[in-house]
């Protein structure tokens, strides 16, 4: 595990999410493993306030979630929103936030951000800790997610010829594999209904 890619990542998420005061990472028992806070705040007097809440909450997590490995929860306390959030069986990744912070804007940062811890308590080698920027489009949409519906794509594949690219496009447009197949000259267009 390294905790120089925990700061790193912990920094990160301070920087994108104003309201976010202070921030944990713990393991399944409440032993907080990293924390970052932001200066005005009082980073010493924070970590033990989130100490004290989250003894407090360990076991409601614990009974409320059980041996789930994904989860997210926002609590309100007086003039602070904790929020809980858990990406795998090792952590959870624990914020305290003003109350006017955007509850989707927690969210959404929060899961990208405790599925990074997850890979590097794992001891992944290559983790990107950039925060990309569809995470910060999906956190100023309503729901936080994608919408959905139907979308058209343009695809444009290049390559030597006769490495099978039309045989490609072919399979998964039609869902066929033409065994008498003629050779395509320049363009081909095809639509999947």
């Amino acid at each position: 595990m390294s905790t120089h890619l925990l700061k790193i990542a912990l920094t990160n998420y301070l920087n994108e999410v104003e309201g976010v005061l202070a921030v944990a990472v713990c393991d399944r028992n409440g032993l907080i493993i990293a924390s970052e806070g932001r200066e005005d705040a009082g980073s010493e007097n924070v970590i033990g306030v989130i100490s004290t809440i989250l003894d407090g909450y360990i076991e409601r997590i614990k009974s409320e979630f059980g041996t789930e490995n994904n989860f997210f929860n926002i609590t309100t306390t007086g003039d602070k929103k904790f929020a809980y959030c858990s990406m795998g069986p090792h952590s959870i990744l624990t914020s305290i936030a003003s109350p006017d912070t955007s509850d989707v804007k927690l969210r959404v940062f929060s899961e990208h951000i405790a599925g990074k811890i997850e890979l590097i308590l794992e001891d992944y080698e290559e983790i990107s800790l950039e925060i990309p920027e569809i995470i910060r489009v999906l956190s100023k949409t309503r729901g936080g997610k994608l919408p959905v519906g139907e979308y058209g794509n343009k695809l444009i594949i290049t390559g030597d010829y006769q490495v099978g690219k039309s045989s490609l496009i072919s399979r998964f447009i039609e869902n066929t594999f033409s065994e008498s197949y003629i050779s395509t000259l320049g363009v081909e267009i095809s639509k999947k209904t």
